[in-house]
């Protein structure tokens, strides 16, 4: 129930030396008869004495915090220390650069003039290029080679279909005729087997 709520509820504590047991009811249930007499129950509260503040919780308290000011410093040196040897790097790189670039250390004159043979070539290749009339006619051609391939296709697509009925027509009267000629072959065998003698 309390988790459908969203809330949890503390968990419940009992006494360690005695177990959890029912109260007797101060009344019975309502009689006719006259009220039943007896000793009233006993019933016994226990007194929990509070824990005595020894302040031991505070000596803790005040070490913890006193290592974590140790942790924060120990990270702020070691920070500093890399942000010098960062500027330190950094420094010396610039200083390398610098006097690479006053000895004359940079590219050689063969780098330089092989960049140039290789722009001069770029340069004559650029200036090879087709025109834009060029490209156009070349398009149209090309469109008109399409053109006819097309045209080209549905024409021997109908020559096809009648080529290959007429051949279907001819191959098919050649096995008529073929059958008639092995009919005639086979009475022509049968009519000699019946025409000569048997001994």
């Amino acid at each position: 129930m309390g988790e459908a709520i969203g809330q949890t509820l503390p968990a419940m504590s009992t006494p360690p030396d005695e177990p959890t047991r029912r109260l007797p009811p101060t009344q019975g249930p309502p009689t006719q008869g006259p009220p039943a007499q007896g000793p009233p129950p006993r019933v016994r509260e226990r007194e929990y004495v509070a824990a005595e503040d020894d302040g031991a919780w505070l000596a803790e308290l005040r070490d913890q915090i006193r290592s974590l000011k140790t942790a924060v410093i120990l990270l702020g040196v070691l920070s500093v220390l890399a942000l010098a040897l960062a500027a330190w790097a950094l420094l010396s790189d610039k200083n390398d650069n610098s006097t690479s670039q006053s000895n004359g250390n940079g590219a050689s004159a063969a780098r330089v003039s092989q960049l140039e043979d290789r722009v001069n070539t770029l340069e004559s290749k650029v200036g090879d290029k087709a025109s834009k009339s060029a490209v156009a006619d070349l398009r149209a051609e090309q469109k008109d080679l399409a053109s006819r391939v097309t045209k080209l296709e549905s024409s021997a697509g109908q020559q096809t279909d009648t080529a290959s009925k007429q051949s279907v027509d001819q191959i098919s009267q050649d096995v008529q005729d073929l059958s008639k000629r092995v009919d005639d072959v086979e009475r022509q065998q049968q009519q000699q087997a019946n025409a000569s003698p048997t001994p």
